[in-house]
């Protein structure tokens, strides 16, 4: 058995990759907007149409702050609102003022608009900008050039729909990928952190209760020295169908090392959690394991921590963990609770099987 050391809650979590990149992509969004209006606010003054080119000026002023702040956060939805309306604007005004030369702007403005709002919002913003882009050029340009605008507007809209539902498929499949063990199928390691914080919440609003149980199955180094691998892999497929088939539909299940499991318990004490851990000890202790060429008899051992007031996930994952280190101690398959254990300080390592 080694000490379980769950991945870094900030940098690991597959969705704080997400809000990331997508946060990386609305900051060059927003100074790539900034170059081209400081750019066009220029040639605009210099050609004498000084409205649009002191709204350009606000416009490039805005983005750069809103490229600052998007550095450390993810900005809210009215941001991004902001930056629509001062967009329309400018580009209804240049096609208003420059004819067909404005609608060149248009296209820029709308691939945008699919990284910067939540699907509900795209829906409604889009047709809304996409109406204001094709009432100014019916205004403003013969039939000819107006219905051929709406219908090529229309077709990107249409491609860039498309390829973001892709993406987001990708990214929901990409994020399963990395949060799924590919040998159990269970969770991994990388969703942990996430699932514990969401708990600690659960108890900090309703005062509800939750548990952990640690589970190791007990000398399966030398199951595996003596069968090989490949067998000792047959009985983590069987072991984590056992579990699955033992815990309640709002118990969480996870393979977080090699021979290690982790139950998360919401709404469930200490000692309901130690109730449920003897339980999940014997279904894997009773009865027989089937292996190609051999069948064994396998035992484990669990940790039992209550979530208390103020702890944070990672101590009490490691309160958990000490349990488990010391029901090994305890001469294996067995089940210890955490208030059993001698200290919060430190975490057991590198203890055989």
């Amino acid at each position: 058995m080694t000490a379980y050391v769950a991945p870094n809650a900030k940098r690991d979590s597959p969705d704080s990759a997400l809000r990331r990149f997508r946060q990386k992509v609305v900051r060059n969004i927003y100074w790539g907007a900034t170059i081209g209006s400081v750019v066009l606010a220029a040639v605009q003054g210099w050609i004498g149409h000084h409205g649009l080119a002191g709204l350009l000026g606000v416009a490039s002023i805005l983005f750069i702050w809103a490229a600052l702040q998007s550095r450390h956060r993810l900005l809210p939805q009215k941001y991004h609102a902001v930056f629509v309306i001062v967009t329309c604007i400018a580009v209804n005004y240049s096609i208003i003022e420059n004819g067909i030369k404005g609608l060149y702007w248009a296209y820029p403005v709308m691939s945008s608009l699919f990284f910067l709002f939540n699907r509900r919002l795209t829906l409604i913003v889009i047709p809304v900008v996409y109406g204001s882009f094709v009432v100014s050029s019916y205004l403003a340009l013969s039939f000819t050039h107006s219905w051929r605008f709406a219908v090529s507007l229309a077709m990107i809209l249409v491609l860039g729909g498309t390829f973001i539902v892709l993406l987001q498929r990708l990214q929901k499949s990409m994020t399963e990928l990395v949060v799924t063990d590919p040998l159990t199928g269970l969770y991994n390691r990388n969703r942990v952190t996430q699932t514990l914080i969401e708990n600690i919440q659960q108890k900090e609003r309703y005062k509800r209760p939750a548990s952990l149980i640690m589970i190791d199955l007990d000398h399966f180094k030398s199951l595996n020295d003596e069968h090989g691998h490949l067998f000792g892999d047959q009985m983590l497929k069987q072991t984590a169908k056992r579990l699955l088939g033992a815990i309640r539909a709002t118990d969480t299940l996870f393979r977080v090392g090699g021979e290690e499991f982790l139950v998360v318990l919401p709404n469930t004490s200490s000692q309901d959690a130690n109730v449920a851990a003897k339980k999940l000890i014997k279904v894997i202790g009773s009865r027989p394991f089937e292996g190609k060429g051999a069948t064994v008899f396998i035992t484990a051992s669990a940790g039992v921590s209550e979530l208390q007031p103020g702890q944070a996930w990672s101590q009490w994952l490691s309160r958990a963990d000490q349990a488990l280190f010391e029901a090994k101690n305890n001469g294996r398959n067995n089940v210890v609770l955490q208030s059993d254990t001698t200290s919060d300080a430190g975490n057991p390592s590198n203890k055989d099987d």
